[in-house]
């Protein structure tokens, strides 16, 4: 006899979706799609994701109904249904550009936010920026006279903040490529990582933070550095800028710190990991998905093989240590949505995790080398990763399988990202930029 179970929809904001009813187990999302269409009475069709306890459902019901039934014994699925409003991003399948330049490795590759601009910086000292019409180089200039470690692009694409292991921070006009002439070096050691201010205050002019191995995080304007805090004791690995105005930081010192830019005071000390912190990521990163009433959600990723998840403004404790990783943790991203999280490790996985419990939801195998880098495409659904076996991969988070395999670089990438018009850019140790479209 076929087995059934009483199911009640719901939209996003909370509003039912008809009444409860018996459904088979067997079913799939898209029975569900037919029975929302009829519930809701039109004849248009529109795809849905469905989620039970902020997971999606990719297959039958019964897995989910089972799962909810062995955390809270309740006996109703209760189903949130969220229309696809984000056109899918194609996965990338062939190399469109294999475009020499630099003369050592690069380090750091970035996409402007409006899919037009794209700018590298690598180990020659050299910061350059190109044009994707042509796939040849704009303009090149060696403002730095050591590696540049990275490059930050502001949320208006105006304008580009690099830095180095020289030091200095240097701001470029983002549509000619040209140094604004103002070579900052205010920082005693390297500048491991730069955030912009997501929206410039009324009448305010735009600022953009840095952070450095001499363990400062420091807050500039387009002229030259406002303030500092200095509170870290030992390198600063990473900076974010969230869109509640907060500036959080991580660093070698093993703790997450939380800056006040308006007050110039520290807010939080977030203290769990058991060694070096190597970056962080925040769920309000992507423009649109979080709103300014929403807590920032933080993902730690350290040298100790785990990440954390935290909620700052509820609790200075982990919300979930999440563990699974054999060896160190170099990268964890949040998806443009705030739902997933993955990360890379040097054991050679890539691991999905619920971005609000921090559940561990799939582990990647595939890469034979180190995971260096990842990046999300627009849609939440791919992601490519970066690694020392010279080879870049895009992988499906909804079909949990390897989307498409992209060999050509002849050494290890270290650095990846994904457009917001679906083209994909890497760079490594071969000193090769490689764009890829589908």
């Amino acid at each position: 006899m076929e087995k059934k179970i009483l199911l009640q929809l719901w939209r996003e904001d909370g509003e039912q979706i008809g009444h409860q009813m018996a459904v088979s187990l067997g079913i799939t999302t898209e029975h569900l799609d037919r029975l929302v269409q009829h519930i809701e009475k039109t004849h248009e069709t529109v795809k849905y994701i469905y989620e039970v306890d902020r997971n999606e459902i990719d297959g039958l019901l019964d897995e989910a109904f089972l799962k909810q039934i062995g955390s809270t014994g309740e006996q109703i699925l209760s189903v949130v249904c969220r229309p696809q409003t984000v056109a899918y991003t194609c996965p990338v399948t062939r190399c469109t550009g294999a475009i020499p330049g630099h003369s050592e490795a690069i380090l750091c590759v970035s996409f402007s936010p409006d899919g037009r601009g794209l700018a590298s910086g690598g180990g020659d000292g050299s910061v350059r920026f190109w044009d994707l019409t042509t796939n040849t180089p704009k303009t090149k200039s060696t403002e730095h006279s050591k590696w540049v470690l990275c490059l930050r692009w502001s949320p208006d694409s105006r304008y580009v903040v690099s830095g180095g292991m020289d030091s200095a921070v240097v701001v470029w006009d983002g549509a000619s490529g040209v140094s604004l002439g103002n070579k900052m070096a205010k920082h005693s050691k390297w500048v491991s990582s730069a955030a912009w201010e997501p929206s410039t205050p009324s009448g305010g002019q735009r600022r953009f933070a840095t952070g450095s191995g001499d363990g400062s995080v420091k807050v500039w304007g387009l002229s030259g550095v406002l303030f500092s805090f200095v509170q870290h004791t030992d390198s600063v690995t990473c900076v974010k800028w969230s869109r509640r105005g907060v500036v959080f930081s991580a660093s070698r010192d093993r703790t997450v710190r939380g800056w006040c830019p308006e007050k110039r005071v520290q807010l939080f000390v977030l203290s769990s990991h058991a060694h070096w912190i190597n970056t962080i990521s925040l769920s309000s990163e992507s423009p649109g998905q979080e709103t300014e009433d929403t807590p920032d959600r933080v993902v730690s990723a350290s040298d100790d093989t785990t990440l954390a998840l935290w909620v700052p403004e509820k609790d200075t404790k982990p919300v979930c240590r999440m563990t699974g990783h054999q060896g160190v943790v170099c990268d964890a991203k949040f998806s443009p949505d705030g739902k997933l999280v993955v990360s890379a490790s040097f054991d050679k996985s890539i691991m999905l995790w619920n971005g609000f419990t921090g559940e561990r939801l799939f582990r990647f195998f595939g890469h034979v080398g180190p995971v260096y880098q990842l990046s999300w495409a627009p849609d939440s659904r791919l992601f490519a990763s970066g690694s020392k076996d010279s080879t870049l991969k895009v992988w499906n988070t909804s079909s949990r399988k390897l989307s498409s395999e992209l060999p050509g670089h002849s050494d290890a990438v270290y650095t990846v990202d994904w457009s917001c018009s679906g083209a994909v850019c890497s760079g490594g140790k071969d000193k090769l930029l490689r764009l890829w479209k589908a």
